[in-house]
């Protein structure tokens, strides 16, 4: 049996890491800061990326 990703699985894969490396990684630090903050409510950072998308 041949379980290797088809075609449009490798490309969503490659899209889903690509944004991880440029978006959710480098923001982890400055989450944490924030989360470690800003008690119950939401960190800036997700309400910054959230007007974005």
């Amino acid at each position: 049996m041949d379980f290797a990703f088809d075609t449009t699985t490798e490309n969503l894969r490659r899209r889903l890491l690509d944004f991880m490396d440029e978006c959710v990684y480098p923001a982890e630090e400055a989450f944490e800061a924030q989360a470690a903050t800003s008690g119950w409510a939401c960190p800036p950072l997700i309400n910054e990326y959230s007007r974005v998308a």
